[in-house]
């Protein structure tokens, strides 16, 4: 299966976490062809993307300002 082009690109967040999801993980998504291999994505997906990558799975952090956008890309991964 090929990833589709929209995956690849900075609005595909929510596109991306579905794929994510319905592999069972990023690792997964990655080897069943689901997700490009590069990407163009936020700082903030990035940091999300690679915490996905060593099976983070917890998240407990304090935000404050200039963290909104991490906030969002996390709820959508949520």
């Amino acid at each position: 299966m090929s990833a589709r082009p929209e995956l690849a690109g900075p609005n595909g967040v929510r596109e991306r976490a579905r794929a994510i999801f319905q592999a069972g993980g990023l690792n997964q998504a990655l080897a069943a062809g689901l997700l490009p291999r590069h990407v163009k994505v936020s700082l903030s997906e990035a940091v999300v993307l690679g915490l996905l990558k060593q099976s983070v799975r917890k998240y407990i952090a304090v935000f404050g300002h200039g963290s909104t956008d991490l906030a969002d890309v996390l709820r959508v991964y949520e």
